[in-house]
């Protein structure tokens, strides 16, 4: 198991990246390449953003791309909610709402797409608010009153996380030691191990770090949230005007790759095998039917 420094994390290469971007600039599917792909077909496993992505470019190669999604919906995590749930103009994003300056690829689509970034304010500035199990609360007004839970909450993380911090950038603690040490402690063990008091662990439900509610995340690994926080937030982050769906909704009504006619919705994966060079997909929908379909290639998102 190859085990990620916390300063690198899960990311492409410079020169993956440049692989991928000329991919999406059209400069490595020559039209006898799509001649030859014409009787090749391609399953997508899920319509969130990667798998849109993947059935873009496979279609783009001239592969027919079938895209199996067991919602009702594609986005995945990627849900802006308007109309009924706000007045006309107002929105609201239920997941992925910010991303980084450096996801490069991401942008690249944002602007083939002509779709405007907008910086994002980590709801740190003045009108972020923050609502839970009805009340709410001025991040900044929170931020400004050191006696306040939200203060307390983030300088006991400070508090927890400063030891192993500077352990690891002095060199003498490393990362698979890191890992050995916390590996078995979820983040909500970890905050117990660190010492916090009931209320503590309520505030980071509640807050987090002053970013939105925590709560989620209390039972992942502790070793991957600690990896994420081993540095500064990112400063660059942006959204999308409008909500991050008009994104989805591009790659799937995009005049040049229209994916919309290739999505097939309530088809839940079930199993996958290989047989005679081809991929047999088991797909089974919420009235109960079931079918098997098979494929050249097949991405599992």
């Amino acid at each position: 198991m190859t085990r990620l420094s916390p300063d690198i994390g899960p990311k492409l290469s410079g020169n993956e990246i440049a692989a991928y971007t000329a991919m999406m600039e059209d400069q490595l599917f020559p039209a006898p390449l799509s001649v030859a792909n014409a009787d090749k077909t391609a399953f997508v496993v899920g319509a969130g953003l990667s798998g849109l992505a993947a059935a873009r470019e496979l279609k783009k190669a001239g592969i027919k791309v079938t895209i199996l999604e067991a919602s009702d919906r594609a986005g995945g995590r990627c849900f802006t909610m308007g109309s009924p749930y706000f007045d006309r103009g107002v929105y609201g994003e239920a997941g992925g709402m910010r991303f980084p300056g450096h996801h490069k690829i991401l942008i690249k689509y944002i602007d083939m797409f002509k779709l405007e970034k907008l910086p994002f304010p980590n709801m740190k500035d003045q009108s972020s608010l923050l609502f839970f199990s009805g009340e709410t609360a001025n991040v900044q007004d929170e931020m400004s009153n050191s006696n306040s839970l939200l203060s307390r909450v983030i300088q006991k993380w400070n508090e927890s996380v400063a030891p192993i911090r500077e352990a690891w950038e002095a060199k003498t603690m490393s990362w698979d030691q890191i890992i050995a040490q916390y590996s078995h402690l979820s983040l909500l063990g970890f905050l117990e191990q660190s010492g916090w008091t009931a209320d503590l662990i309520e505030g980071f439900k509640r807050y987090g770090l002053g970013l939105g509610a925590y709560e989620s995340i209390l039972h992942l690994s502790a070793t991957e949230i600690l990896r994420l926080f081993m540095h500064s937030y990112e400063s660059d982050n942006y959204q999308l005007k409008n909500g991050i769906e008009r994104l989805i909704d591009s790659f799937l009504f995009d005049d040049a790759v229209p994916l919309h006619q290739h999505l097939c919705y309530d088809c839940e994966v079930t199993a996958v095998h290989r047989r005679n060079g081809e991929y047999e997909v088991s797909c089974t929908k919420r009235s109960g039917s079931s079918f098997v379909l098979r494929c050249d290639y097949l991405i599992m998102l």
